[in-house]
């Protein structure tokens, strides 16, 4: 069995300096960093901050699960709407 060896090309192609987010493919930029507010941009997202973590956790009368809490999800659409129904029906979950 034969392994090959990929070595970083040291002069990338213009293309590769940007960065790429796919469904399949995760490319940094330039700087080796994901930036997250561009891709927030990007896909037409808003941030999920510690306001509308608050808000889940004062709706749901439980804490907000542990990926919210430390900011492994970070984005979210119309997730504030979902949220706001529920405050306006007085809905529990």
């Amino acid at each position: 069995m034969r392994h090959t060896v990929h070595r970083e090309d040291p002069h990338p192609a213009p293309h590769t300096l940007k960065q790429v987010v796919t469904p399949w493919d995760v490319e940094a930029g330039a700087d080796g960093k994901i930036d997250y507010a561009k891709l927030i941009d990007a896909f037409g997202c808003s941030p999920i901050d510690a306001a509308l973590v608050a808000r889940i956790e004062r709706v749901t009368g439980c804490k907000a699960h542990p990926f919210l809490r430390r900011g492994m999800f970070f984005a979210h659409r119309e997730l504030d709407q979902v949220i706001a129904g529920f405050e306006v029906w007085g809905l529990k979950v």
